[in-house]
C-alpha cells in the first residue's frame, strides 16, 4: 500500500529536522506493509528504503498536536523496529475523528 495522507502528513512533521530523510520517508517508493485503525488513532508499519533502515535520524520521535474545532489533543510517534518504521497517531484526549486528515491537526 501506499502511504496516505495523514501518514505522509506525520512523517513531515516528525522528521522535518532533516527534509532529506523526510523526503526519503515519504517517496512513492516507500510501502506500508500494515495500517490498523484503532480507537485512538491509527497505527502503521512502513517499509523503508534500505538508506534509511539505519539512520539515527530515525530514532524515536515524537510530535504532539491539537485537533482543530474538537477539543482533542495527542500525537505522532515514530520508531524503527528492525527494517521498518512504526508511526501511530494516538488521541489522547477528546474523541478520535471517523477520518483522520492533516487539515484535522494544529
Amino acid at each position: 500500500m501506499q502511504l496516505n495522507r495523514v501518514e505522509v502528513f506525520a512523517l513531515h512533521k516528525l522528521l522535518q529536522g532533516n527534509a532529506q530523510v523526510a523526503l526519503s520517508a515519504t517517496a512513492p517508493s516507500v510501502q506500508v506493509l500494515e495500517r490498523v485503525q484503532t480507537g485512538a488513532g491509527f497505527f502503521s508499519v512502513i517499509r523503508l528504503p534500505r538508506r534509511l533502515e539505519v539512520s539515527s535520524e530515525l530514532r524515536e520521535r515524537r510530535w504532539p498536536f491539537r485537533l482543530k474545532r474538537r477539543r482533542g489533543a495527542g500525537y505522532f510517534v515514530c520508531w524503527l523496529e528492525d527494517s521498518s518504521l512504526c508511526l501511530e497517531a494516538v488521541i489522547e484526549r477528546g474523541e478520535c475523528p471517523a477520518d483522520l486528515v492533516p487539515e484535522l491537526f494544529t
